[in-house]
């Protein structure tokens, strides 16, 4: 009988078959520079494509296994990656991403350096796909969260203000089957909502966990250009406001109704700095852009509204 996997590399994907093809070509390279045991798992999570095809396609060079789950939400994708991993960390990453060559040697050395840490941010930047929008590009600083760009390397420990994102980070086995991810949160068919892995990681951390930045642990996450557009940033802050409103979550009709007020006032601010947004790529305008999507979201979410209606 083998040895346990130290890692157990998990992805989650639905109907993105092209793109998960790219990111397992790229997990072949790296992992011939891995020495320890390891397992990938695949979950799709629903998929009409040819992604059943995609995944089997790898097995004579990647220790993959597929995972179907058909109920749909990215939360119910990882908690069912969650119940199949076998390893003593699990690594996540998104199916948009092509890994470094030395991304799997990355992780397995910075997690066997800080085996007293439950939880590790990796790095992740950019990669613009034709044809690229100069505008959007040149405005990559205001826009960190959209990117998932994580290249801080003077940071050290993560903590509840510095969390990784979803595209690159792992967490020990034991506590990540003690902290579900919740069906609520986590992008989904018709649902841009996420949120789910920050409310993971920050519950481990409140416990008294540790953590740590891998930064050799490298991804390159694939911007296609139908995300370099004034709409989708103002769509992406409007979910993110939803989540995080201005003025913070609050159950008390007084208290809702001045994150309400707060809310207002950046979204008419705001407005009043666009005009009409004409992507020239002003970082004053891009910014304002950025504050208009969360003031629309933070309102939703103070007014009881969905998201979306």
């Amino acid at each position: 009988m083998g040895h346990a996997p130290f890692l157990s590399v998990v992805i989650c994907t639905r109907d993105r078959a092209a793109s998960l093809e790219r990111t397992l070509e790229s997990l072949v390279a790296a992992a011939q520079r891995m020495a320890r045991p390891w397992e990938l798992v695949v979950v799709d999570n629903g998929s009409s494509d040819e992604t059943p095809q995609v995944i089997a396609s790898f097995a004579d060079r990647l220790p993959v296994r597929g995972v179907r789950e058909d109920a749909a939400g990215l939360s119910n994708a990882r908690n069912a990656g969650v119940k199949q991993a076998q390893g003593e960390y699990i690594v996540w990453t998104d199916d948009d991403v092509v890994v470094d060559p030395g991304w799997l040697e990355g992780w397995a050395g910075g997690i066997e350096q800080a085996q007293d840490c439950a939880v590790f941010g990796g790095r992740a930047l950019p990669v613009f796909e034709e044809p690229v929008q100069d505008w959007f590009v040149s405005n990559e600083r205001h826009l960190q969260s959209l990117l998932a760009v994580r290249d801080s390397r003077e940071w050290t420990e993560v903590d509840v203000n510095h969390v990784p994102f979803g595209l690159n980070f792992a967490v020990r086995a034991v506590e990540q089957r003690a902290h579900p991810y919740d069906p609520e949160l986590g992008v989904g068919p018709g649902r841009r909502l996420g949120g789910e892995e920050v409310a993971v990681i920050r519950a481990i951390l409140r416990e008294g966990g540790r953590g740590r930045w891998v930064w050799d642990a490298l991804v390159r996450h694939m911007i296609p250009a139908s995300r370099q557009s004034a709409a989708y940033i103002r769509r992406f802050y409007k979910a993110i406001g939803y989540g995080y409103p201005i003025g913070g979550k609050r159950q008390a009709a007084p208290l809702r109704a001045w994150g309400a007020l707060l809310a207002g006032v950046v979204w008419a601010t705001s407005r009043l700095r666009l005009g009409r947004f004409d992507e020239s790529g002003e970082p004053a305008d891009v910014r304002a852009l950025v504050r208009l999507g969360l003031a629309e979201g933070s309102l939703r979410q103070h007014l009881g509204r969905p998201l979306d209606d």
